[in-house]
């Protein structure tokens, strides 16, 4: 998600917000009474992946600088008078969530001669981004602000009753949260 903005008069005031949310499920099922047999190996796995990026981007007011260049690189009707004051804000907010589940149902029967693996992993990236410039003769001031909710659940369950053999049983449930959270003003 993106949100964009720029003001511009005398006394400035500009807001620019993003938000975003989302969900990301997964389940591999084995079901109640299932046998699952393997020569080799026996892999079970369920794998999640949310990826969001956010940017909220504003500017309020211009410079006593920026007005003289603009007379001398701009058009007449593309000229703008510098703020007496401005201010501004800028807000990023994003929740995200992921979840990957291995659910092997009631008295379920898992052989493998080698490995036999149970394997879930829940993987979140986020890239949010606030900025803000506010720009006057007199008075300026800008506000941004991030804000990043988020949660990856990577869950295994065995229901009661069940076997999982192998030469080596492995059971690895891995969450992974990666965020890059910046605001500027």
């Amino acid at each position: 998600a993106a949100s964009f903005g720029d003001a511009g008069a005398f006394v400035t005031k500009g807001s620019v917000e993003a938000y975003g949310s989302g969900r990301t499920e997964t389940t591999t099922f084995v079901g109640d009474n299932a046998t699952l047999q393997a020569g080799r190996d026996l892999t079970v796995d369920s794998l999640a992946s949310s990826q969001a990026t956010i940017l909220a981007q504003g500017g309020s007011g211009k410079s006593l600088g920026k007005a003289i260049k603009d007379l001398f690189t701009k058009k007449l009707d593309e000229i703008s008078p510098p703020a007496i004051a401005a201010n501004g804000g800028s807000v990023a907010l994003l929740n995200l969530t992921c979840s990957a589940l291995v659910d092997i149902g009631a008295d379920a029967k898992l052989t493998a001669e080698n490995d036999l693996v149970l394997q879930s992993n829940a993987e979140v990236t986020i890239d949010a981004d606030a900025t803000m410039t506010a720009e006057s003769a007199i008075a300026a001031a800008a506000l941004a602000v991030t804000s990043v909710v988020t949660d990856a659940d990577a869950l295994i369950n065995i229901g009661a009753g069940s076997t999982v053999r192998g030469d080596q049983v492995i059971i690895d449930a891995v969450n992974r949260i990666d965020v890059n959270s910046y605001a500027d003003a």
